[in-house]
């Protein structure tokens, strides 16, 4: 709605307005530069955008790698005027950010409502108190459980206990050419684009769509990891929002401001006012079932305020990405099973808790993994067999207590809690939650305090 795009269009203007440093690009943008980033929806333009050759990277850097599948960008000048962004930021920034896996090599391609093109960099990425959740203990550097020797931490200078160490959030502005270091600190910075206070991770999808991701390695150089049918996704929605809140036609001088494909389909729905608002409900529907499934009716939904040509082509790149989207997931769920089963987890039951434990994005062997220990002992580590013994619950208990609190042990240790104190186990999973937030927020403390004690013991 055009009071969201106001928000979002806000949310950039007091980043602007609140940045602690600025930069004018030295180097100018090349006239091709916002097509190769956004402006792929169409399979033409995606192939002419990038090499569709998949990067096979190394095990030991996937875990810092942002975005799925890395491919390389056709044009040089998109690759060498991306990699000058991350050069400059490292040169002229005032907090020292390096080119490294665990500080600056990253950053999120955002569609803004205006139609602005930004990319959102996040330096400082893998602090020493990083983990894989808030409610997660902070593991020693190099612990196999954060990857071991491929642990992202190693050598990273960076803890959350500086004082600087909100500022890491880079936005580059297309239309400005300009680098804005955010500062979330600043008394007037949008709250909502915060959802961290302990990282300080400035939340890209609040500025418009995530197009993509472009990472930049040194042994690999420019990375681009595309989120294919995203743009065309946003643009449609801009569409209708627009549409819906004009509640009339659009005028001329919006028409023209848009691209051709939105050009396309506001010319379709405002020949007719009177068929908008079905036209609308009937595109929403549309969009729907082209994007998440049911093709099977297709064909029968009545579009009167889009042509049969436009109608077509929408129901042909719903396919096209759904194919796409249906071999991603099977892939990704052979890998979930086949983590599983080098666990010793029997084919059966691998199957069975994937199943259980799935979301609309597809398997996790990990949510899976945290059930079992829950509902079969056998599964249980051997630190959580001392803990809490063989005792085995039934799934629906084991699904509820592990959503809300993720871990097996958290989940182990709140049923015990509601077995032995009779509390609810909502009230067992909030009270285990806390005592680990306590719990890490200690920790974090006395590994500052040690930290400050070394650095004393070496002053002169």
């Amino acid at each position: 709605s055009y009071s969201f795009c106001t928000l979002l269009m806000g949310g950039l203007a007091d980043v602007i307005a609140t940045c602690k440093w600025a930069l004018k690009v030295p180097h100018t943008p090349h006239a091709e530069l916002r097509e190769h980033l956004v402006d792929i929806e169409s399979k033409d333009s995606y192939e002419e955008a990038f090499v569709d050759v998949i990067v096979d990277v190394p095990q030991h850097l996937r875990r810092v790698v942002s975005g799925g599948r890395c491919l390389r960008y056709r044009s040089l000048k998109t690759e060498r005027f991306l990699k000058q962004l991350f050069v400059d930021i490292a040169a002229h920034s005032p907090e020292g950010v390096q080119l490294e896996p665990y500080d600056l090599s990253h950053a999120h391609i955002v569609l803004t409502a205006d139609d602005d093109v930004v990319l959102v960099f996040h330096a400082k990425e893998f602090p020493k108190e990083y983990r894989h959740s808030t409610v997660a203990p902070v593991l020693p550097i190099g612990d196999p459980a954060m990857g071991g020797k491929h642990d992202p931490r190693i050598g990273s200078p960076h803890s959350v206990n500086d004082a600087t160490s909100h500022l890491r959030n880079y936005v580059y502005v297309l239309s400005k050419n300009t680098v804005y270091l955010a500062d979330p600190k600043h008394k007037d910075y949008p709250a909502a684009l915060l959802p961290n206070n302990e990282f300080h991770t400035l939340d890209e999808w609040r500025l418009g769509t995530v197009i993509g991701d472009v990472n930049y390695l040194r042994e690999y150089g420019v990375l681009a990891c595309p989120r294919h049918a995203i743009s065309w996704t946003s643009k449609l929605k801009h569409v209708i929002g627009t549409v819906q809140t004009k509640a009339s036609c659009v005028s001329d001088d919006q028409l023209a401001a848009m691209d051709s494909f939105s050009q396309r389909v506001v010319t379709q729905l405002r020949d007719d006012t009177r068929c908008l608002a079905a036209s609308l409900d009937e595109l929403k529907h549309l969009f729907k079932v082209a994007t998440e499934g049911d093709l099977h009716d297709l064909n029968s939904i009545r579009l009167p305020g889009v042509s049969a040509d436009l109608k077509h082509s929408l129901i042909s790149y719903g396919r096209e990405v759904l194919r796409e989207k249906e071999e991603v997931k099977r892939k990704a769920d052979e890998r979930h099973k086949a983590e599983l089963v080098d666990r010793g987890v029997c084919h059966y039951h691998a199957e069975e808790f994937l199943e259980i434990t799935s979301s609309q994005h597809g398997y996790s062997a990990f949510r899976a993994l945290q059930v079992l220990e829950v509902v079969h002992p056998q599964y249980r580590s051997p630190e959580n067999t001392r803990a809490f013994g063989n005792r085995s619950y039934s799934v629906s208990v084991a699904v509820s207590a592990c959503r809300k609190v993720y871990y097996a042990d958290s989940a182990l240790e709140a049923l015990t809690l509601h077995e032995e104190t009779g509390v609810s186990i909502d009230d067992a999973c909030h009270a285990v939650v806390t005592k680990k937030e306590e719990q890490t927020r200690l920790s974090i403390k006395k590994q500052q305090q040690e930290q400050i004690a070394a650095r004393a013991k070496q002053a002169p």
